[in-house]
């Protein structure tokens, strides 16, 4: 429920126009996180359920090194005249690059905390919504109310702040709780500074985890992919109604995504993780999300997206959830990829992945020479809901298809 008072709340505080241009910008970000993790997620945990501290301290070595590069490549990826936001802000939101890969919640995750993970998230959003709440309130009754530390007598402080508030809340809160909790094992600060004597990992390791990585930077472009297809293909505001919709089908997202890390974390411990229960629980979980989707479909587009005229915008929202219920298809291939990553043939995976990506790619040519497409805003915005569902169903049978060759299902 926090998400979504987030994001009634950036509704009534921005433009559709500098929402739909920070998402877009945000879908970078996030390809970038991935590759400064460089898949490192699961190898990580592995290290430190077995005790391994310097293959741990190279791996955080190597996500900074990493990240370094990443705020360079933000800068220069974002840079358009057409956007929004200015270069402070940008740098603001680049300087979460290397906190993100500093965040030690891998040590929670291998011990089976996730209570302690979520309750912290859940934290870090708290302390989101109440920033954005004064923030509201200020634009309502002047600067005399809330003070002018959190925005100008007109309202809204930087809309970067949607990141950078919730990054540097985890960033301290799960580096002071792993700092009291589990010392003997894992020492934040001490950790911190073995950084500058330690070696990054070496490039041996890039070609031994090469699946891992991969799948980790195909997650990220999935999501961008979609924001990429607004940019191209809608105007500015569509763009912001876009984004308000891939954020509705970002709350089955994250939970797959969610779901997909404590697999492998069970797994690695446990080994007790069947690909049956698996099943189970990814379908029992998306058919709950659906009915949710479907039940809060239309208050989410009236009273948090701040929409006039929701029912306008049925069919794009028929075609998201459509998308949402292929998702358990995907995920639960992925999972199966990600477990048996050293039985894999690495580079048929790519050929089937790229076989997806040309029918995609296709598709989005036609769309384009279509001539009804492009001459009323909110038709777009519809082709572009179809285009998700379109990806959703061409990357689940890939992969599928992919396991069933293999042998690995």
């Amino acid at each position: 429920m926090q998400g979504l008072a987030i994001t009634a709340l950036v509704y009534r505080l921005y433009d559709l126009a500098t929402i739909g241009h920070y998402f877009f910008v945000l879908s970078i970000y996030g390809v970038l996180i991935s590759a400064q993790q460089f898949g490192s997620s699961r190898t990580v945990v592995k290290y430190h359920i077995e005790n391994d501290s310097t293959g741990t301290t190279r791996i955080l070595k190597t996500r900074l090194l990493l990240s370094i590069a990443a705020m360079t490549i933000f800068m220069i990826a974002t840079f358009s005249d057409k956007n929004p936001l200015s270069l402070a802000e940008m740098l603001l939101l680049a300087l979460c690059l290397p906190m993100s890969a500093l965040i030690f919640d891998f040590a929670l995750m291998s011990a089976h905390r996730f209570k302690a993970l979520g309750i912290i998230h859940a934290v870090a959003q708290l302390s989101l919504l109440i920033i954005l709440t004064l923030a509201y309130v200020n634009s309502i009754f002047g600067s005399t109310l809330t003070g002018t530390f959190i925005g100008s007598e007109e309202g809204a402080p930087t809309i970067v702040l949607h990141q950078l508030i919730p990054t540097i809340v985890l960033f301290f809160a799960i580096g002071i709780y792993v700092q009291r909790t589990d010392p003997g094992r894992l020492d934040p600060l001490n950790t911190l500074k073995a950084l500058a004597h330690s070696q990054a990992v070496n490039l041996q390791y890039f070609v031994d985890n090469r699946l891992l990585i991969f799948t980790a930077l195909f997650l990220a472009a999935v999501s961008f992919v979609d924001y990429l297809v607004g940019y191209i293909y809608l105007d500015a505001e569509g763009l912001g109604i876009w984004a308000g919709l891939l954020r509705l089908a970002s709350f089955a997202y994250g939970l797959m995504v969610a779901l997909n890390t404590v697999f492998f974390a069970y797994g690695q411990k446990e080994k007790g993780s069947t690909s049956k229960t698996k099943k189970r629980i990814l379908r029992t979980v998306n058919l709950a999300t659906i009915v949710f989707l479907l039940v809060i479909a239309y208050p989410y587009l009236r009273w948090v997206m701040n929409l006039n005229d929701p029912m306008s915008f049925g069919p794009a929202v028929v075609l998201i959830i459509m998308g949402v219920a292929v998702m358990p298809v995907f995920f639960l291939a992925l999972s199966t990829i990600e477990e048996n990553n050293q039985q894999v043939n690495f580079w048929r995976l790519i050929r089937y992945i790229t076989t997806s990506l040309i029918i995609y790619c296709i598709c989005l040519i036609l769309l384009m020479t279509t001539p009804m497409i492009l001459t009323d805003p909110q038709t777009n915005l519809t082709w572009a809901c179809l285009m998700f569902l379109v990806k959703w169903l061409l990357i689940s049978i890939s992969l599928w298809m992919f396991n069933a060759k293999s042998r690995v299902i």
